[in-house]
């Protein structure tokens, strides 16, 4: 009796095991999130979050290389039209199958929805319709080199999407949990129709500053932190339980000039040109305590129609305050700086350096939400901004059309049609090295230009807990599928 109930009470411990939860893998990152609408927000944290939920037709590998995603294959018979066929098994979470009436809803809605910052994406598309259930015609305007980049961002929703009811995607999580701004859980999509991914449960905590990312890691909680300190490699020396992971990053750190609105300082070029040679950006990433290099221009070396012959200007303090004077400004001047929160240390640096050749910023620091915010409802830029920006398509079209073309969604405030022809020019041409000697010289005329100054490239530096595996991406998301793993 007493062996067959110590087997039993063995059986039933056996099934409580199986029945237990799965364990949660806890990632600890800068990234913002407010809301869960795939196409409102144009944040690099966003897309990287609402990816794990939302799905677009095409995504790229680690090395920003394209390949499909909801889109099995694709053809293009002409220089206008692009034929899509959908994956036969994709399926949203609450079990509808992906058809091509989804894809036309998910682009239509962008394209009629000016308010939703993804739409820049889908400005070249002309038409699209449902040529049968799993196979989509799209038209765009003009050849169009980058459409495969640009619909990458175009996360794909059911048709009749309602982004106050509970995310619905096809992606390789479902979202178990979230808290604005702070939280977001999400567990595996056991119906996903590609490979599963090895985590079960991850729980992203977000917006975490330097120093509650070096707390996180000796929490013991944690199996991935991303913080660019320098004091994230210090504590992982002292911590071998975690890996050091480095990676060049795709964002480049620039200051932002309005020159549209009336009586704006750097409506004169030779203001912008005093601002560009009055900044030290090696005595600036030196001081950094993050890990970060010089940008000559306002892409990363391995973006594709980076200009070689671009080189870090040399800091020229006399040169900066004789343009100046040369402007009618010999004591300088006074400028608000409005620099996004995750760059307070760099507006600082920044701010006294440029005290040094009599421009006088004082400086005001807001979240992500409320940068954004300001330019999508109120049509407006700061006088002057520190922000940044990536090209995640690995070309640098994206970059050139969303920032320096004058109709841009996040053009600083500049106009400069020789600018905006140059970047028209390449986004038609297909012909790949006569775009990238036109993407070059479209950067050599935007350096000349200077509506933005760029300053640095981050280094991004993570710490992954042994014997997790993962490797960081150039286009610098964290994507939870990717990470293989023995246990916590």
């Amino acid at each position: 009796m007493g062996r067959r109930l110590a087997i039993l009470c063995m059986v039933l411990l056996a099934g409580c095991r199986r029945q237990a939860p799965p364990s949660t893998f806890d990632l600890s990152v800068p990234y913002e999130l407010v809301e869960l609408d795939p196409h409102l927000r144009n944040y690099a944290g966003s897309f990287a979050l609402l990816s794990h939920i939302y799905e677009p037709l095409v995504i790229t590998d680690a090395f920003m290389a394209m390949k499909p995603a909801l889109a099995a294959r694709w053809t293009n018979p002409d220089a206008l039209t692009w034929v899509f066929t959908l994956q036969p098994d994709a399926a949203f979470h609450s079990g509808k199958p992906l058809i091509a009436a989804d894809v036309v809803f998910s682009i239509e809605r962008l394209l009629e929805g000016p308010r939703l910052q993804m739409s820049d994406n889908v400005v070249d598309v002309a038409s699209l319709k449902a040529l049968d259930e799993k196979t989509v015609e799209l038209k765009t305007k003009r050849p169009t080199s980058i459409l495969l980049g640009a619909l990458r961002f175009v996360a794909i929703v059911p048709k009749g999407f309602d982004p106050a009811a509970a995310p619905n995607g096809t992606g390789p999580y479902r979202m178990a949990a979230f808290k604005k701004g702070e939280l977001l859980e999400l567990e595996r999509n056991e119906a996903y129709w590609g490979p599963k991914p090895a985590l079960p449960r991850v729980a992203f905590h977000l917006r975490r500053s330097p120093e509650q990312a070096i707390s996180d890691l000796w929490s013991g909680k944690f199996g991935l932190v991303q913080c660019n300190s320098k004091a994230l490699e210090t504590a992982v020396q002292q911590a071998p339980e975690f890996e050091l992971k480095r990676r060049a990053s795709v964002f480049v750190k620039y200051l932002g000039l309005n020159t549209r609105q009336p009586g704006s300082p750097w409506l004169d070029p030779r203001v912008r040109r005093a601002l560009h040679l009055g900044i030290d950006r090696e005595r600036l990433t030196k001081e950094l305590s993050t890990f970060a290099v010089p940008a000559s221009q306002p892409v990363s070396p391995f973006v594709f129609g980076f200009n070689p012959q671009l080189k870090v200007p040399a800091y020229q303090p006399e040169e900066a305050r004789k343009l100046l004077r040369e402007a009618g400004l010999p004591n300088g001047f006074d400028v608000p700086m409005t620099a996004r929160t995750m760059f307070k240390e760099s507006a600082e640096k920044l701010r006294e350096q440029l005290s040094a050749i009599g421009i006088r910023a004082t400086v005001t620091l807001v979240q992500d939400h409320e940068y954004f915010d300001f330019q999508q409802k109120m049509k407006a830029e700061p006088i002057l901004a520190l922000t940044r920006i990536g090209c995640p398509t690995g070309d640098a079209q994206t970059m050139l059309t969303q920032v320096l073309h004058s109709a841009g969604a996040f053009n600083p405030g500049a106009t400069n049609p020789a600018l905006d022809a140059k970047i028209e020019a390449s986004a038609r041409m297909l012909n790949m090295e006569t775009r990238r000697r036109i993407l070059e010289e479209t950067l050599d005329l935007a350096m000349r230009d200077l509506a933005i100054i760029p300053l640095y490239m981050d280094e991004d530096v993570y710490a992954l807990r042994k014997p997790n595996r993962w490797q960081p991406r150039n286009d610098s998301y964290i994507y939870a599928w990717e990470i293989e793993t023995k246990g916590k």
